[in-house]
């Protein structure tokens, strides 16, 4: 299996490139993920474009650019909704990823029949090496109770002392980047990783 992650502003290009060189009888085995943030819009709402807002409740101060900020999540939920079913439609499977300051009222009603998988970002995109934000962890938890047979990827700082806490609160798909690259011996240090996981879920099976 293969997952293309797009974090970028408008992933439909790179879509269109994954397209070109993936033939048709290998499609459903690729996770193509976009980012719930990806369509906002810089010349409608200014800064609150950035990741780090949370469109749907930020409190701006201003009555009137709240609506605007709402109005703006609801576009660039409906472009992603479309993206979302373009990418099912041409036989991949779906990764919706939520940066830390993203909440799961995000998650349009329905959006998640379609949706194979949804990624956690427990850092801000962008940079490794970042510490694990302890907020995720109950987003981990409610989106596992709400959806327990989707797949809950979790990726930015998953290291010895985070993973038994992604794994306990719901994810089963883990990102492991710097905490493996900066291992003098990255061999030994992914068997330490797959036999911690192993030891987490055989004590948690419905994780």
């Amino acid at each position: 299996d293969c997952d293309f992650h797009l974090m970028v502003p408008d992933p439909r290009p790179l879509i269109d490139t994954i397209d070109s060189f993936v033939p048709n009888n290998k499609r459903s085995n690729i996770t193509i993920t976009v980012h719930r943030e990806s369509y906002r819009i810089p010349e409608q709402i200014g800064d609150y474009a950035q990741k780090e807002y949370d469109l749907l409740t930020v409190d701006s101060g201003d009555s009137e650019l709240n609506q605007r900020l709402r109005i703006a999540n609801n576009l660039a939920g409906e472009l992603l909704y479309g993206t979302l079913i373009g990418i099912k439609g041409r036989g991949y499977k779906t990764g919706l990823a939520l940066e830390p300051g993203t909440s799961l009222e995000n998650l349009a009603s329905g959006m998640t029949s379609f949706i194979d998988m949804i990624l956690l970002m427990s850092v801000c995109s962008g940079a490794g090496g970042q510490s694990y934000h302890p907020e995720v962890t109950s987003k981990i938890e409610e989106l596992h109770k709400a959806y327990p047979d989707l797949i809950i990827q979790v990726d930015g700082g998953v290291n010895e002392e985070t993973l038994a806490t992604v794994v306990n609160a719901g994810a089963n798909n883990l990102v492991i980047g710097s905490y493996i690259t900066s291992a003098e011996d990255i061999t030994q240090r992914i068997e330490e990783i797959k036999r911690k996981i192993s030891e987490q879920t055989s004590h948690h099976p419905s994780s």
